[in-house]
């Protein structure tokens, strides 16, 4: 590993405090400057940005490319953007079903009392599947 690599590990670590805390004082003066209205992973540098933010934000890509979605109640949670399934290689739905706008979140395909999949109005009552 070089010296590079593990500098962005460490800015990583940044970001990821700041999605983990967004209650801590550092997350909240970030987001109040530089993504107001956003997510952490949604935004960009922003006007006149620091060299602590450009900083952390240069570690957004590596970050991302090992999150993955714990389910819970799916409401944020994109069924086709979004990286949520544990067994596929791109975590991500692999086949497209017109029956979803592109805009369906997991929610939408759950029963949340029995905490099971809603087969009567979601993909898993076809044939098709994930």
């Amino acid at each position: 590993m070089s010296l590079h690599e593990f500098n962005l590990a460490l800015l990583g670590k940044q970001l990821w405090n700041l999605i983990q805390k967004p209650s801590s004082l550092v997350a909240r003066v970030f987001k109040a400057k530089y993504y107001p209205n956003r997510d952490v992973l949604d935004t960009g540098e922003g006007y006149n940005p620091s060299y602590v933010w450009r900083s952390v934000l240069a570690s957004k890509d590596i970050l991302r490319e090992g999150l993955r979605w714990r389910v819970e109640n799916g409401h944020k949670i994109d069924i086709w953007q979004d990286r949520w399934i544990p067994s596929s290689l791109s975590y991500k739905i692999e086949s497209s079903v017109s029956q979803f706008t592109p805009t369906t979140s997991v929610y939408e395909l759950l029963d949340l009392d029995s905490r099971t999949w809603n087969y009567s109005t979601s993909i898993l009552s076809t044939d098709k599947g994930f």
